[in-house]
């Protein structure tokens, strides 16, 4: 269960970045410039391809990874797509592998391997996600997270220097709230599934689904405004900060576990800034294909 857990994560990963490959390929394709751009866009059939399997199937292996192992370590583990996008962008950009990628692919598998040997993960099917006061320890979070985001927000309208990392920033917190609601989501989808049907069950699950919509649609929206003022380069890899720090939280504060053995808390917390300093290494590369814009 657990290592199916872990290759599913890693799957929704690569699927993940497949998919904008596919479809970053058909956009460089299609000349700029020219009227009805999104139109010829979803017709392509590779765009369409990519969208599904961006989408699709990597929504659908992400949300079988939760099921799983629960959200403390997901977002670290599908961090492993970046290797594929960036041997993607290697063939793209017909550019050459540098050492200081190289080597910044090689913390990056270092910090999946230990997120995996970690075995951090929460059961979310045994797990009372309907209990009051694992809900009041989620509502505080959240509040905890809509309140830094607030302060962000009025931050990034009253300075010139840094607006675009304090956007990134704040797309991060969106994220970070999207992958912790997604545990409760998925215990209330479990208990569906099993027949229990109840009122509890049924407001979970639509609270989860509204506040899994908002997040990631103003998580999006932040930082493709962030990438209006800085690099992409620079805004992916800052926006990764609170996604990697959230799940320790999560995990030891708000679920209120304790780590299986002495040495998986230590793994998990080690793999973390691995995964922040290998984005900061490897997000050239998906700031380079985030540049490849086609105007309509």
């Amino acid at each position: 269960m657990y290592g199916l857990g872990v290759l599913l994560a890693v799957l929704s990963g690569v699927a993940h970045n497949i998919g904008v490959l596919m479809q970053k390929k058909v956009v460089n394709k299609i000349t700029s410039g020219r009227r009805g751009f999104f139109a010829r866009l979803i017709r392509h059939p590779l765009w369409l391809a990519g969208f599904v399997v961006h989408m699709g199937l990597g929504s659908a292996l992400f949300l079988l990874a939760q099921a799983r192992l629960g959200p403390a370590l997901i977002p670290g583990l599908m961090a492993s797509g970046l290797v594929v996008l960036v041997l993607g962008s290697i063939w793209f950009l017909k550019e050459r592998l540098g050492f200081v990628e190289t080597a910044g692919i090689l913390l990056l598998i270092t910090a999946i391997t230990l997120l995996g040997f970690s075995r951090i993960s929460i059961d979310l099917g045994e797990f009372n996600v309907l209990a009051g006061n694992f809900l009041l320890r989620a509502a505080v979070f959240s509040l905890i997270c809509a309140t830094l985001i607030l302060i962000l927000e009025v931050l990034q309208k009253r300075i010139t220097h840094y607006r675009g990392s304090v956007l990134a920033i704040s797309s991060g917190l969106f994220y970070a709230l999207s992958n912790f609601w997604v545990g409760p989501f998925m215990g209330a989808v479990l208990r569906i599934f099993n027949g229990r049907f109840n009122l509890p069950v049924i407001s979970l699950f639509a609270t989860g689904s509204a506040i899994l919509m908002l997040t990631n649609m103003y998580g999006i929206a932040k930082l493709q405004l962030a990438f209006r003022i800085t690099n992409a380069s620079l805004a992916i890899p800052i926006q990764q900060i609170p996604i990697q720090s959230a799940p320790a939280v999560v995990y030891l504060a708000v679920f209120r576990l304790a780590p299986p053995s002495a040495t998986s808390m230590l793994l998990f917390c080690a793999a973390i800034p691995m995964v922040i300093g290998s984005s900061f290494v490897l997000a050239r590369r998906q700031g380079m294909m985030e540049a490849i814009q086609v105007a309509d």
